[in-house]
């Protein structure tokens, strides 16, 4: 599929079609999200972007249930502070349909309108908590066995020693590199934890990199 013109603003090289791997990750696992607005919003750093991300897992989890809180309370107020700042969070981050979910929510609050607020407040925390639910597949892979490389060939051990120090090193373009030499010459047994070393590598998810990486060779 082509890459959106929005995305390729955000290409490795600007004579590349081809996006980074961290972008075409979050393309294909969060496609309501406007990378182009979240990226500037990060000055166009990615892995800020990603980290930001990755915290409102659970930050706009609490803020479900305290907007959930603060309706069934009747508490208009407070209700209507949670949707101005989800609001400005979720634009933040290129979620614009749930950000314009969240500034209609916020005027019919402020305008009074009890039926239309008891109509559009289930129907946006249903869209924001499936929205967290994607985060945190997005961000929360299932946890997998590590391979066992004691009677793995010398050169695919040392593949994945090479990789684990571009891990080190933060160089996830070296890594992903390696991984591709590795995909190829994988045994069945290695397919899950390759996949879960892939996830981790393209959304900068280095507390899971060292998880998966702890009890292999470091040295190549």
């Amino acid at each position: 599929m082509e890459a959106s013109p929005l995305l390729r603003m955000a290409c490795i090289d600007d004579g590349d079609e081809d996006c980074s791997p961290v972008l075409q990750y979050l393309a294909d696992a969060l496609p309501q999200l406007n990378l182009a607005v979240g990226l500037q919003s990060a000055a166009y750093d990615e892995e800020q972007y990603v980290a930001l991300l990755r915290a409102c897992r659970s930050a706009y989890a609490q803020r479900a249930d305290a907007l959930e809180e603060a309706q069934s309370r009747r508490n208009a107020a407070s209700m209507r502070l949670e949707a101005h700042t989800l609001c400005g969070s979720l634009r933040c981050i290129g979620a614009e349909t749930l950000s314009r979910l969240a500034a209609e929510l916020e005027l019919a609050i402020y305008d009074g309108q009890a039926t239309q607020v008891r109509i559009q407040a289930p129907a946006f925390l249903a869209e924001l908590r499936g929205f967290v639910r994607q985060l945190r597949r997005c961000f929360e892979p299932a946890e997998v066995a590590v391979p066992d490389l004691s009677s793995y060939p010398a050169l695919w051990q040392s593949t994945v020693a090479a990789m684990g120090q571009k891990v080190a090193a933060y160089d996830c373009g070296g890594a992903l590199a390696l991984l591709q030499t590795l995909e190829w010459a994988h045994a069945p047994q290695d397919g899950p934890w390759l996949a879960a070393v892939r996830r981790a590598l393209e959304a900068f998810d280095y507390d899971t990199l060292s998880r998966l990486l702890q009890a292999l060779p470091k040295e190549a």
